[in-house]
């Protein structure tokens, strides 16, 4: 059974999953139109306990959506600051995607890969 992305095949759950890539700068906003998807950051340099937003495009996120999302983050955590990620509400057909360096001193050097299912 498929519908509109998403497909359950021999017991288990299949998105379609899109990429995007932030080319321009730490808060460039992203668009990355699927159920499902992966988006490289540009590198995140921001000092110790600061942070940025950017915004994430998305036809399939509505104000009722739920958008779960993990961070994989290829600095060394702690030497490279330790970046916590937050979402925002969601509107209608995009989400504020949030970054915070919470190390008290170390500031942020690499990149992260965010990936996200929308629900």
């Amino acid at each position: 059974v498929s519908v509109d992305g998403v497909a359950c095949k021999d017991g288990g759950i299949t998105f379609v999953k899109a990429t995007a890539t932030q080319i321009t700068s730490q808060t460039t906003d992203v668009t990355c139109d699927a159920p499902a998807g992966a988006i490289t950051t540009f590198t995140l340099s921001w000092l110790a306990q600061q942070g940025g937003s950017f915004t994430l495009n998305n036809s399939f996120i509505t104000p009722t959506s739920v958008v779960l999302t993990d961070v994989k983050y290829n600095g060394i955590y702690i030497t490279d600051g330790i970046p916590l990620l937050y979402v925002g509400a969601p509107g209608s057909g995009t989400i504020l995607i949030t970054i915070l360096n919470a190390h008290a001193v170390n500031a942020l050097n690499g990149t992260a890969l965010i990936n996200f299912i929308v629900t």
